[in-house]
């Protein structure tokens, strides 16, 4: 499957244009600025519209992150998912649109309690089919743990257990197939990926993927941390560990020369979905010059990162940036 999957990638990736971002926030700085839009990947498969007439969309880093689990749920004649995330989560979004286009149930254990009113996220969610289960946020990690599969199963009957963001290996091994493809197109003027993160496994994908053409690819992998008081780079080294134990050829470990890395853990600007007065400034005036809506919990935060980074002369500028953008438009509407 990931073998199949690894040519789906590469055919999504060599469709897309990776242009330079013209917009005066960042064209006062010397290096060029790629973009990445993994956004822009167009639908693997036909996706049900939802109310308000527009797609409920698999999009972004996530076709590379759920796909391949729900490949494997299909070959192996399950019909169900469990999965997990927050009122605004991706994750969750994209499961219900994919599973809806590839008739599998799915059930989304979301963190906190049933509000009266739900978000539009999980309004698009409902609607695609996907059942709702709202439990405590104590309950919601402890029903994380492994060891509490039997317990799902016996509740919602049995199915694939897929964690939070997607990060299982097949989630790994489908970002990682991703990863090599971005490495093969990026121009050769790049010195530096960056990505918006939370769970780690995007890039850790980037990572390992990158690794592997290691002779064509020279540049860091930068992850912006989206989430405060974490251990990302920790999780990172978790994932590639798990990568690595899957494949035949090494995959680098932090700090080696083979692949740098780093994670930039102080532009969460309060936590996950959190935004302060700085970060609304800049994200306001990101729109106005790109020109479209950008999301307030992964983007804007990314954008901002490497904004600042430039402001105050942290970066090589000798180098050209490539910015992924994954997607999660969605969540933009957490704004309105």
């Amino acid at each position: 499957m990931i073998a199949d999957f690894k040519k789906t990638a590469e055919q999504l990736i060599a469709s897309l244009s990776f242009d330079e971002l013209n917009i005066p926030l960042f064209t006062a700085f010397k290096p060029k600025i790629y973009l990445v839009r993994l956004d822009a990947l167009r639908p693997l498969l036909p996706l049900r519209p939802l109310r308000d007439g527009t797609n409920g969309r698999i999009m972004g880093n996530k076709i590379f992150k759920l796909l391949p689990s729900i490949e494997r749920a299909k070959a192996q004649n399950i019909h169900r998912i469990i999965s997990f995330g927050g009122p605004w989560s991706n994750h969750l979004h994209a499961l219900a649109a994919a599973s809806d286009a590839y008739d599998l149930q799915t059930v989304g254990i979301v963190r906190g309690e049933r509000k009266t009113i739900l978000t539009p996220t999980l309004k698009d969610a409902q609607q695609l089919g996907m059942h709702l289960q709202f439990v405590s946020r104590s309950d919601y990690q402890q029903l994380q743990n492994t060891s509490m599969s039997t317990v799902l199963n016996q509740q919602f009957g049995d199915g694939l257990i897929v964690p939070v963001g997607g990060s299982n290996l097949d989630g790994l091994l489908g970002t990682t197939a991703m990863g090599e493809s971005i490495a093969r197109h990026l121009p050769k003027t790049v010195g530096d990926v960056w990505l918006a993160s939370a769970t780690g496994g995007t890039v850790a994908g980037m990572i390992a993927g990158a690794d592997k053409v290691k002779k064509d690819f020279s540049s860091c992998v930068t992850a912006v941390s989206v989430l405060r008081h974490c251990e990302m780079a920790h999780d990172i080294n978790g994932f590639l560990q798990q990568i690595s134990n899957h494949s035949t050829e090494k995959v680098c470990e932090r700090g080696t020369v083979s692949q740098p890395w780093r994670v930039l853990d102080e532009y969460h600007c309060g936590g996950y979905a959190r935004v302060n007065k700085d970060l609304l400034a800049f994200h306001e005036q990101l729109e106005k010059e790109m020109n479209e809506p950008v999301d307030q919990v992964y983007m804007a935060k990314l954008f901002y990162a490497l904004w600042s980074q430039l402001r105050e002369g942290k970066l090589d500028t000798h180098q050209d940036i490539a910015v992924v953008h994954s997607g999660g438009q969605q969540g933009r509407r957490g704004l309105s």
